[in-house]
């Protein structure tokens, strides 16, 4: 039963963004409410350690978004700078005979020769 009632936030999230196709600024506060609820009165959590959970997954949140919007920001510079372009070029000047240890058909005659 505990194990029911602790991924129950889940489901109603899986059911609201999947099945009913609600937007996700309307689903996840029902989410982060039905959990602030289960953990104050099923799991008797004090509100002092829910709102430094919640605090801790801003921040988590913030450093994640930081990661991928330099990662977006890197591609764009790339892009815009051609660099992406001179990099698939290079990709494309490289022997074949180069990367034939990647292709499984050498990886298993290079077994059968090793027995």
């Amino acid at each position: 039963m505990p194990a029911l009632i602790a991924i129950a936030p889940l489901l109603v999230v899986f059911l609201l963004l999947v099945l009913l196709k609600w937007p996700a600024r309307w689903t996840m506060p029902v989410g982060f409410v039905l959990t602030c609820l289960i953990a104050a009165f099923y799991w008797k959590v004090e509100p002092c350690w829910m709102l430094a959970a919640t605090v801790k997954g801003v921040v988590i949140s913030a450093e994640l978004l930081y990661i991928v919007f330099g990662a977006l920001l890197l591609l764009f510079v790339l892009k815009h700078s051609g660099a992406v372009t001179a990099i698939r070029n290079g990709f494309r000047n490289v022997s074949p005979s180069c990367c034939r240890w990647s292709r499984p058909e050498w990886r298993s005659s290079m077994a059968s020769s090793a027995h």
